[in-house]
Parts: structure tokens; C-alpha cells; sequence
């Protein structure tokens, strides 16, 4: 009887190695599954992602030519009007060298006006102190 125990026990075992094999062949098939549907889905994510960074990259190319013109266009506003600054800085220096050589003409025709003024009034009054003295010196004689 003990063989035929031992027939019963390895019956047993090798029955519960093939229930194990069993649902370990079903647990590899599930997993073998799930791996296959998390490959797929990181697919499609990865897909997904590679198109935003494809959108992205776009929306930035055509933001950074956007600003690339409105460089260039403030650049060119800002050299027209520099120039046009440059220009009225030269037009006020002419004007000003104008009206500097008029004012140091007038100086000049002033100057000149009243030297003369100032000879003939020293001239008149050198001729009054002379009367004067001549008076004084008369009425000292007649006094």
C-alpha cells in the first residue's frame, strides 16, 4: 500500500504542477496582453506627443519670424528717425551759425555807432571844459 500511496501523492503533485503550469500559462497570456496594450497605448502617446512638439516647434518658428520682422521694422523706424533727427541737428546749427554771425555783425555796427557817439561827446565836452575853464579864468579877472 505504500506505493500505491506514493502513486496517489505523485498523482496529486503532478496534478497540481499542471494546475500551476495551467494558470501560470494563463497569467503569462494576460500579461503578455497588458504588455502588448501598454505598448500600443505608449505608442499612440508617444505619437501624440512627437505631433505637439511638431505643433510647437511650428507655432515657435512662425512667432520667432514674426518677431524677426518687427525687429527689422523697428530698426528701419528707428534709423529714419535718427536721420531725420541728424537732419534738423544740422539745420539748427546752420541757423544758429546765422544768426551768431548776424548778432556779431550787429555788435560790431553798434560797437562802431558808439565809438563814434562816445568821440564826439568827449570832443564836446573837452570843448565845454575849455569854455568853462576860459569863463573861469575871465571871471577871475574881472572879479
Amino acid at each position: 500500500m505504500p506505493d500505491d500511496e506514493i502513486k496517489s501523492l505523485l498523482l496529486q503533485v503532478l496534478k497540481t504542477v499542471e494546475e500551476i503550469k495551467s494558470g501560470h500559462g494563463q497569467r503569462l497570456t494576460s500579461i503578455e496582453a497588458e504588455q502588448r496594450q501598454m505598448r500600443s497605448e505608449h505608442g499612440q502617446r508617444l505619437t501624440s506627443i512627437e505631433a505637439e512638439q511638431r505643433q510647437m516647434r511650428s507655432e515657435h518658428g512662425q512667432r520667432l519670424a514674426t518677431i524677426e520682422v518687427e525687429q527689422r521694422q523697428m530698426k528701419s523706424e528707428h534709423g529714419q528717425r535718427l536721420t531725420s533727427i541728424e537732419a534738423e541737428q544740422r539745420q539748427m546749427k546752420s541757423e544758429h551759425g546765422q544768426c551768431l554771425t548776424a548778432i556779431q555783425a550787429e555788435q560790431r555796427q553798434i560797437k562802431s555807432m558808439i565809438g563814434g557817439l562816445v568821440v564826439k561827446e568827449v570832443a564836446r565836452l573837452d570843448g565845454r571844459i575849455d569854455q568853462l575853464a576860459q569863463d573861469t579864468a575871465l571871471s577871475r579877472r574881472v572879479g
